[in-house]
This record gives C-alpha cells, sequence and structure tokens, in this order.
C-alpha cells in the first residue's frame, strides 16, 4: 500500500503478507487531502490506483479489500459516511 502527496512524494509504504482468508484492518497516520494518489498493488501485479479528489475528514474512510478467490481480487473505494 502506498500513498503519495500531491507532490508525489511518498508519505505512507507498507507491506503486508496474508494468509488465505486473513484480513487486516488498519489506520493509517495520514490525513488524505486533495491530490493524494493511493495505489495499491498486489504480489500477481494487480494494481488499482485511486487519487482524493477533495479533502477527508477524520470520519472518512479507505478500505483495501483483497479477496484471492475472486476474479476481481483487489478493491480500492474511499468511504464517506
Amino acid at each position: 500500500v502506498k500513498l503519495f502527496d500531491s507532490n508525489n512524494s511518498s508519505i505512507f509504504n507498507e507491506s503486508y503478507v496474508l494468509d488465505p482468508e486473513e484480513k487486516i484492518k488498519s489506520q493509517y497516520p495520514v490525513r488524505l487531502i486533495t491530490g493524494t494518489y493511493i495505489e495499491v498493488t498486489l504480489d500477481n501485479n494487480i494494481t488499482k490506483a485511486e487519487t482524493v479528489y477533495s479533502n477527508l475528514s477524520d470520519t472518512d474512510i479507505l478500505y483495501i479489500n483483497i479477496n484471492a478467490r475472486s476474479d476481481n481480487p483487489l478493491d480500492l473505494s474511499i468511504v464517506t459516511p
């Protein structure tokens, strides 16, 4: 999981190794503002990316779902309550 600010500078870069059916719930200590670029890549080189187009509040949530048994194994979304 990589996060880049609007100047393309890395602000978060973390790798995870998951077993089948394992889930990770993590809170990122980074405020997502306009221009933040989110990139997630699986080991098999499936990449999803999202750019934040408005400042997110503390209640907005970044979801990254990985499902090894799916035809769409990686889902990346930002949810505003």
